[in-house]
């Protein structure tokens, strides 16, 4: 039967099942059925996903209880990607970002966008990413936190004066 080798090749969650009990599906209309019942686009600036995102935006508690936080932009997008950021939701309207792993991917009308976005010319992507898990905040003390270090030398000055000052903690990211 070779209409099944092409149900497994689309996807690899369970299909409903009218699409199963067509025998004799073409494989591009098949594609088409299914990205048609994948696609996810929203329309309404009351849905519930885009206020809780437009909420995230405006108010920090809003951001602690949900432990995610709201950005905008492609810049800020593939640094998030760079920096393995675990997106969780992205709103985009114009071509589709490329996003590796990402929790959803809901195109959007640009008057949702300028909805959601605070800035006055909102950009064409926003989205939202999990904290990063908070760290024991460090206790009283000196401490050091180096960045971006390129020269040895100089990391090796600063540990040597870092040593002399008596500083409790360096980290080195």
């Amino acid at each position: 039967m070779r209409w099944k080798s092409h149900l497994t090749t689309l996807t690899s969650e369970p299909l409903p099942r009218q699409m199963l009990l067509r025998k004799n599906t073409q494989p591009g209309k098949l594609k088409k059925m299914l990205s048609a019942k994948r696609r996810n686009k929203i329309s309404s600036r009351k849905n519930p996903l885009i206020a809780h995102i437009k909420k995230l935006g405006a108010d920090k508690k809003a951001r602690r209880e949900a432990g995610e936080y709201f950005c905008q932009g492609d810049k800020l997008l593939y640094e998030a990607i760079k920096w393995d950021a675990k997106i969780n939701t992205v709103l985009f309207c114009g071509d589709t970002p490329d996003v590796p792993e990402c929790g959803r991917m809901v195109r959007v009308p640009k008057d949702v966008i300028e909805s959601v976005s605070p800035m006055k010319s909102a950009p064409e992507v926003v989205f939202t990413c999990a904290m990063p898990d908070v760290c024991e905040p460090l206790t009283p003390g000196r401490h050091l936190i180096m960045e971006n270090m390129q020269d040895p030398g100089n990391v090796g000055t600063i540990l040597r004066t870092a040593d002399a000052l008596d500083c409790g903690t360096v980290i080195l990211a």
